[in-house]
């Protein structure tokens, strides 16, 4: 039995200790969580011009999910996207005519 005065052989470090072993982190896709891909395919499919029950049957969900929790749009795709939608109203179809008098 040692006595508490011998001093040990050192192996690594002025502790006594060896040296902590050191690793490198690398991130693997399998990693992430997958819900950033799913939003952004979703997404990416509707600014195409996709309708929600295409895209749901799509990604095994409702249209109404889709729309709700998915479907995330930056404002300029959002505005195109309405665009599409109501380019050919008129509007001067759904005024009053006294609406298109010229006040002089």
């Amino acid at each position: 039995m040692r006595n508490s005065t011998e001093s040990r052989p050192s192996i690594g470090g002025t502790s006594g200790r060896p040296p902590a072993a050191t690793t490198t982190t690398t991130f693997s896709p399998l990693t992430r969580s997958p819900h950033p891909i799913r939003r952004g395919s979703i997404t990416w499919q509707r600014n195409l011009g996709l309708s929600a029950e295409t895209v749901a049957e799509r990604a095994a969900a409702t249209p109404s999910v889709i729309r709700r929790y998915y479907d995330d749009p930056e404002f300029g795709d959002e505005l195109e996207r309405r665009r599409g939608r109501t380019e050919s109203i008129d509007v001067r179809e759904h005024l009053h005519p006294e609406d298109l008098e010229v006040s002089s």
